[in-house]
Formats: C-alpha cells, sequence, structure tokens
C-alpha cells in the first residue's frame, strides 16, 4: 500500500485511526497538485493546526522523493490509488470522470437518468472538521435553491448517502477564467460584462444577506457561448449563520480583504474588494498584491496601496473610468469602499454606454 509505504518513509505511527483518515483524505487531494496549490490549500484546511500541517507536509516530501527514486513504479500506484479512490455510482448517478478538487469536496462529471449530465459535488462524510465542513457543504446548496440568476449553476437536487453529501448541479462545458488569463489580458468589454453579471449575481445574494467570500477567477467559469457561471458558494455566509469561530480566517489569500485578514466579521463589501481585485486582474492577467507566502500577502494587503492599471486594455480602450472603478473597491477600510454591487453595476452600465 502506498501510504503505508509513505507512513514508514516519514518514520511516524499513527495511531489514532480517525486523524489519520484525516491526512489521508488531504494528502490525496494534494499529492498531485502544484506546491501554491498545496499550501494554499493547507492554508485554508488545518488553519492554526500547526501539527497537522507539518505531519502532512512530511508525507507530501516523503512522496515527493519517493516518485523521483522510483518514478516507473511510483507514479502507476498513485494513478490506480487515484482510480480506486473514485465512487462508480453515488445513488441514481453514474460517476463518468473528475472535474475537479477544491475545500469543499470533488467535483465528478456524472450521468443521471432523469436529469442527464451533470456536476456532482461529493463531500466524503469523513473529512476535517466534520460537522462545520458538512454545514458549509449544504449551505451550497440552499444558496444555489435561494437565488436564481443565469450566472449561477441550477441545482437538481440535494441529498445525502452513508458515505457521501451530495449536490448535482448544471454541468458547465468550459474553463475558468483563470485558464483564459494564462493567454493574456481580456478585450475591454469582455471584462466589464463579466464584471457586471458578478456584480448582478453578487447584489441578488447580498439583498438576501448572503456574502460569498471567495471570488476568484477559477471560480467564474465561461463556457461555450461565451456565458459567466458563479460557482463554489462553500465558504459563503448569510448574515444570520455563523459557521465559523472567531478570528477564524477563510478565503483565497490574493483575493482576500483586509477585513478578512484582521479575522473581523465580514459581510458583502468583502466582495465588493474581491470583485476589484478580479477586476485589476482580467485587465492585467496580475492580481495586485503578490508575494511568496500567505503573511507576506497579508501585509501587501494591509499596508500597501495595489499597483496602477496600464494606461490602455490589450485592445486599446482607455482605462482611466475603469482605473476609477478599481480605486473604489480596493479601499482598506470597508465603510469607506464601495459599499453596493448595485452601485458597482450602475457604473460598469454607464461605461459601457459610452
Amino acid at each position: 500500500m502506498w501510504l503505508v509505504s509513505l507512513q514508514k518513509a516519514h518514520g511516524k505511527a499513527f495511531v489514532d485511526k480517525h486523524r489519520w483518515q484525516q491526512i489521508q483524505s488531504i494528502f490525496r487531494h494534494l499529492v498531485d497538485k502544484n506546491p501554491s496549490h498545496r499550501r494554499d490549500y493547507l492554508d485554508m484546511v488545518c488553519e492554526e493546526n500547526n501539527e497537522l500541517r507539518r505531519e502532512i507536509e512530511a508525507l507530501l516530501e516523503s512522496h515527493d522523493q519517493l516518485e523521483q527514486g522510483n518514478q516507473d513504479i511510483v507514479t502507476p500506484v498513485l494513478q490506480a490509488a487515484k482510480e480506486l479512490q473514485r465512487p462508480q455510482t453515488v445513488g441514481e448517478y453514474q460517476i463518468l470522470e473528475e472535474l475537479g478538487r477544491g475545500g469543499m469536496g470533488v467535483v465528478y462529471l456524472a450521468e443521471h437518468p432523469q436529469y442527464g449530465k451533470v456536476a456532482l459535488k461529493l463531500l466524503p462524510r469523513f473529512t476535517v472538521a466534520a460537522e462545520d465542513a458538512q454545514r458549509r457543504f449544504m449551505l451550497e446548496a440552499k444558496v444555489l435553491t435561494s437565488l436564481d440568476h443565469p450566472a449561477l449553476c441550477h441545482l437538481f437536487e440535494s441529498f445525502n448517502t452513508e458515505e457521501y453529501a451530495a449536490i448535482a448541479m448544471e454541468f458547465i462545458d468550459g474553463n475558468g477564467l483563470d485558464e483564459y488569463l494564462n493567454q493574456g489580458p481580456l478585450p475591454f468589454s469582455q471584462c466589464l460584462n463579466i464584471i457586471l453579471n458578478l456584480s448582478d449575481v453578487l447584489a441578488q445574494a447580498h439583498a438576501q444577506g448572503l456574502a460569498h467570500r471567495d471570488i476568484k477567477s477559477n471560480n467564474v467559469l465561461l463556457d461555450q457561448h461565451e456565458q459567466i457561471k458563479l460557482i463554489d458558494f462553500g465558504i459563503a455566509k448569510f448574515a444570520d449563520t455563523k459557521l465559523t469561530a472567531t478570528g477564524q480566517i477563510l478565503g483565497t489569500p490574493s483575493y482576500m480583504s483586509p477585513e478578512q485578514w484582521h479575522g473581523r466579521g465580514v459581510d458583502y463589501r468583502t466582495d465588493l474588494w474581491s470583485l476589484g481585485i478580479l477586476m485589476f486582474e482580467l485587465f492585467t492577467t496580475n492580481k495586485p498584491f503578490i508575494a511568496l507566502d500567505r503573511l507576506a500577502v497579508a501585509k501587501k494587503v494591509l499596508t500597501e496601496e495595489p499597483p496602477p492599471l496600464p494606461t490602455t486594455s490589450c485592445d486599446g480602450y482607455k482605462l482611466a473610468p475603469v482605473q476609477t472603478i478599481v480605486d473604489q473597491l480596493l479601499v482598506k477600510d470597508q465603510h469607506k469602499r464601495l459599499q453596493s454591487c448595485t452601485e458597482l453595476s450602475m457604473q460598469i452600465r454607464a461605461l459601457i454606454q459610452t
């Protein structure tokens, strides 16, 4: 067994079965990911549990060493383990392939006799901080049920099995904005329309007392018709729902607002900050606050001003009016920041019409 070999390489006995299963769950998610993904994911799931983080990092290091020394042997074993881990069916859903993994479960392409092809999001019953994770996961289903907008995935159903909590959603045949940005900045009008659609979706969510809290380029899908879909409400928060302990920090570092870094209570204005980060990224392919590690990112967000946008877009439009909007979104004091997505939508519509 490949994980047993890694346990021995790590040189530590894991006598707590529940803890070892937690470690396996995280390790399996991270084993084929790049260092940046590993770091951000561990920041989120381990938080202040430094011992858990050290154990996982040690296993990952052992795996990397084994893989370098035994490439021909280890890689097929890892592939076989990954295939064994994937369920063949869940309820009436036939699992076809894995679409992606994130902080709140694994998403599979699945087929249902009534719904056809769907994106089936699964959270194993046995996961890190299980009770809290289960509540966040099911909150996502509640969000999709409560909101109605073409830029949101349609929810078919949510259900539980002995092994999983599951959400069956509309399958979007497309890619995340991060993949498009790898090819360069997007055209002026497309950037504005993306932010406008997101702003409209979030205005609806905010009106119901809900903040997304994890707006980022790979949580926005662009389908084959260049229509956007906002996904992953896994760490969303209703105004009357307390899902995290005081001071707990959730989010993706380069998009997180100053109030998130401070561990304060967050509201809809956190989403406005993240929209400012995304707007900057759409026009430049870069994020305004970049550093080598999480703490360095936090220091920049809390103490430095973002760099200016270029003077023109990739297709020659002047960006001074866009800069004015970004400046209003990236104000560190949330009380002085642009105060609503409705206002943001109005400004962008006015800009589109000029």
